[in-house]
């Protein structure tokens, strides 16, 4: 009997083990991940494996990665609450804003960790073993505090100051330009999730 080849090696990072750092980083992202699984511990798995295929190996990369997607998920609730056709137009205008601005956090920390992970980088870690540690403890600590504090800051400003208007359909115009605001901002968090996308063709009216 002939010895079995050993597997190829695979071209994904393998995924890293849960420890105290990633299991802070996973309360962090539970909330974005578990109306989309259909269990915690689901949502556990996917976290991990959606921060692996980032290719981090230090604290302060993981971290930005971390960040990158929190700041994406947020984005994009956000969009969608503004698709609600009874949010007034001064609301309505208020959660794009805030989506704008927390896309431009995340913008931010997809510039940073790219610029990490594009320099010489030193001694990987093994599989299992926690990213190098070039971030102590209360500065991890502080860097997710207040990536909480931004996301609910911004989300804060949306309750509604006024009264919600009756439902109305929206204007043709208007629910055009949220359908493209929803769909770029679907499409760059599946492309930052590692997931193949691509743009719908464009819709032209039809030969009358």
């Amino acid at each position: 009997m002939s010895p079995k080849a050993p597997p190829a090696p695979s071209s994904q990072p393998p995924a890293p083990h849960p420890n105290p750092f990633l299991e802070r980083l996973i309360l962090f992202l539970l909330p974005y991940f578990l109306p989309v699984c259909p269990d915690q511990a689901v949502a556990r798995a996917e976290i991990i494996e959606t921060l692996a295929a980032y290719g981090a190996t230090s604290r302060s990369e993981v971290i930005n990665a971390a960040r990158v997607i929190a700041f994406s998920f947020a984005a994009l609730d956000t969009l969608a609450e503004a698709r609600e056709p009874e949010l007034s137009p001064s609301l309505r205008l208020r959660h794009r804003s805030c989506a704008n601005n927390l896309n431009r956090s995340c913008q931010q920390n997809e510039r940073m960790l790219a610029n990490r992970l594009a320099r010489p980088a030193p001694e990987a870690p093994h599989p299992g073993q926690e990213p190098l540690n070039d971030v102590p403890d209360p500065e991890f600590h502080a860097a997710i505090q207040q990536a909480e504090a931004s996301i609910a800051s911004h989300r804060n400003r949306l309750a509604p100051q006024s009264p919600r208007l009756p439902s109305r359909p929206l204007p043709p115009a208007e629910k055009a330009q949220n359908d493209r605001l929803w769909g770029a901002a679907m499409i760059n968090i599946l492309a930052e999730m590692g997931m193949p996308v691509q743009p719908a063709a464009p819709q032209h009216p039809p030969n009358r």
